[in-house]
């Protein structure tokens, strides 16, 4: 191996973890808003009494970042950098992004708690 072919490698792939060609690293927050999936921490719900002390201790910090443009907050996205990103987005539609298994990239999935239904309505059996 020559030596300009080890410094131009990733972090990822220096630390032994491949990053597949395509992947990707932003997962959409809603409206538009993406975040870096490898900085999340954990994506919890905004109900509890410690997430509440938590996002105001942010928001007084000006470490929160609000990306709901007005609507419910439905989850509370903690960054390994100690930002708090408040989305529209329920936890499980974020957590099912982080680990690949769906969400729209574009941001097309419904913030407002509009889920997809993908039964048959048509009622002709088909």
């Amino acid at each position: 191996m020559r030596a300009g072919e080890q410094a131009g490698k990733s972090a990822n792939q220096k630390n032994g973890m491949k990053r597949e060609r395509g992947e990707d690293m932003l997962i959409s927050v809603g409206f538009g808003n993406a975040v870096n999936k490898d900085r999340i921490i954990a994506a919890v719900s905004p109900e509890t009494a410690p997430v509440k002390r938590l996002v105001q201790d942010a928001k007084d910090q000006n470490r929160a970042i609000d990306v709901t443009c007005g609507r419910k907050t439905r989850a509370v996205i903690i960054m390994d950098s100690d930002h708090v990103v408040l989305s529209a987005l329920k936890c499980e539609t974020i957590a099912a992004k982080i680990a690949g298994r769906g969400g729209a990239a574009d941001g097309t999935d419904a913030p407002d708690g509009g889920e997809k239904n993908e039964s048959n309505e048509s009622g002709d059996g088909d």
